[in-house]
């Protein structure tokens, strides 16, 4: 059961699914320009020629941009969602879509209770806790780039070159090394989402279940506040 309800939102529900196939030109564009700004940003690093990164940055926030255009309208004709955010992976109709279809997806397999939802969250979040990853990545990938740069940083200081030399270099390196791995970062982000990797679609899918727990919680509030003041109004009826 488990296994199914992930299966089914990792393959049906997730982004590639449900946007990223009917642009497959534009999607393929995107990628390339993310390789194109590592790849400037390598070559800056080895030959420090910092066009290569600034080119290589232009192309994938044009990319981004298009990207996230064309996702907007894809949305728009295939689900009738007019995305209002900038990002249209953060627009709340769009994850309302979402959401809607989970319930269905529970609800005729009769698993749409609190009751047997709030078991299935718990379930959920044992297996998302076995899923864990044990090495946080790009923290350490910083760390292993910079410290050769700061070790040809004290050599230099012994060369004779100035301090203000050395320190330019320095910077200019660390901010080409934060850049790299702030790229590094966005495609790993995203690659959550498109390659539906296990534990990032279970968590997603236990946010769904809980706004749907708490949407029923509102919903019998609502339910028994109503009751409430039709009792009120019989009891005055009779008097």
């Amino acid at each position: 059961m488990f296994d199914e309800l992930i299966l089914y939102f990792s393959k049906s529900l997730n982004s590639k699914a449900l946007v990223f196939k009917y642009m497959k030109l534009v999607e393929c564009f995107f990628w390339i320009s993310l390789l194109v700004a590592i790849a400037g940003g390598i070559y800056t690093i080895l030959f420090n020629k910092g066009s290569f990164l600034a080119i290589g940055i232009v192309i994938f926030i044009f990319a981004a941009y298009i990207l996230n255009r064309k996702a907007k309208q894809i949305i728009k004709e295939k689900y009738g969602i007019v995305v209002q955010t900038k990002l249209w992976s953060a627009d709340n109709q769009y994850h309302r879509y979402i959401q809607n279809q989970i319930e269905n997806y529970l609800s005729d397999r009769h698993l749409d209770t609190e009751k047997k939802l709030g078991k299935l969250t718990e379930q959920l979040n044992k297996r998302a806790e076995r899923a864990k990853p044990t090495i946080f990545f790009l923290p350490g990938f910083f760390i292993v780039l910079f410290i050769p740069v700061w070790s040809q940083f004290q050599i230099v200081l012994f060369k004779g070159i100035s301090l203000n030399d050395a320190m330019y270099l320095l910077v200019i390196h660390f901010i080409i090394l934060a850049l790299l791995t702030f790229l590094l970062a966005a495609f790993k982000y995203i690659t959550d989402d498109l390659v539906t990797l296990r534990r990032q679609s279970i968590l997603h899918l236990i946010d769904y279940i809980e706004d749907i727990i708490l949407n029923k919680m509102d919903e019998k509030k609502k339910d028994e506040k109503k009751e409430e003041i039709n009792l009120r109004f019989v009891r005055r009826r009779k008097k």
